[in-house]
């Protein structure tokens, strides 16, 4: 993929100028016209599907994704019927941005690649939820006024917004990223479970092979499966018994034990409550309704 032009901020800023500008294309971006800047841009996708192409590399964007193109980049669209695009371009050299506690937010280095790390990635850094797009859209709508503007201490404030449209991203990224971790961290558990379903299992157990504090771990453990750690457990532990029912004749009080019921009548208290039936009747019923009843 060659670059058919490379662009410099003198095509966006005056001199004397902040290196800073904003462009928004709505709907009519043309289609592979792959090119390189020299400086960084900020993609944020209003609406439609495009496809980004950068690299060796293609990926359907969507509204909310925000794409990092850092400087030498060669990328382009496909399929930009309807989409909206919002670019934010900056020299990243140039800009007086103090780097203060920034290095705290995992997209910092990207989008200073001088003090962090080299980036090319047609995927999204970062999604942004609808109310996070709405108050980004909002901050660069003003930056774009500030940068046009002649009044007096423009270029001081379009910086201040500068700088307030990147830390919006970079929380948003780094509560994703804090998700995605706590996602893969709860994995650990949901597979201790399935492994382990038939042993008796604590939630300090959990917690552990997590490695969460039993707190935070009940938290994520319900914010992303929906259920408690022990009503996750005991919904196997039913399930493995509706197997066993259904494919041999074991008597229910082993099945019990195989599943991790600690005696029959505890099993059928929890069946009975489950699907408002013992597992006798489960296993009469089901039978009968594939025709091979004894």
């Amino acid at each position: 993929m060659k670059a058919k032009y490379t662009a410099d901020m003198s095509f966006f800023v005056e001199d004397g100028r902040l290196p800073l500008a904003v462009r928004f294309i709505d709907g009519r971006h043309p289609e592979k016209l792959f090119h390189a800047h020299k400086f960084m841009e900020v993609v944020i996708i209003t609406s439609g599907r495009p496809l980004h192409i950068a690299g060796d590399e293609s990926c359907e964007a969507e509204k909310g994704d925000v794409l990092v193109i850092q400087p030498g980049t060669v990328h382009g669209y496909d399929r930009t019927s309807g989409a909206g695009i919002l670019n934010l371009i900056f020299d990243s050299d140039k800009l007086p941005v103090p780097q203060l506690d920034g290095g705290d937010f995992s997209l910092f280095g990207k989008f200073f690649p001088g003090r962090g790390e080299s980036y090319i990635s047609a995927k999204p850094a970062v999604h942004l939820p609808e109310e996070i797009l709405e108050q980004i859209i909002s901050v660069i709508r003003r930056i774009d006024e500030e940068t046009k503007s002649i009044r007096p201490g423009s270029m001081f404030y379009a910086m201040g917004l500068f700088m307030e449209a990147l830390s919006i991203i970079s929380r948003a990224g780094s509560m994703q990223i804090k998700s995605e971790h706590s996602r893969f961290m709860l994995e650990n558990a949901l597979r201790y479970i399935n492994k382990n379903f038939q042993k008796q299992i604590t939630l300090s157990e959990l917690a552990r092979v997590s490695c969460m504090s039993e707190r935070n771990f009940q938290r994520h453990f319900r914010q992303e499966i929906g259920q408690s750690p022990m009503q996750y457990l005991m919904g196997i532990r039913l399930r493995r018994v509706q197997e066993q029912l259904l494919t041999d004749d074991t008597e229910i009080g082993v099945i019990a034990l195989n599943c991790g019921f600690y005696d029959s009548n505890y099993l059928c208290k929890k069946f009975r409550r489950a699907f408002r039936m013992t597992p006798s009747e489960f296993r009469r019923r089901s039978r009968k309704a594939a025709g091979r009843e004894a």
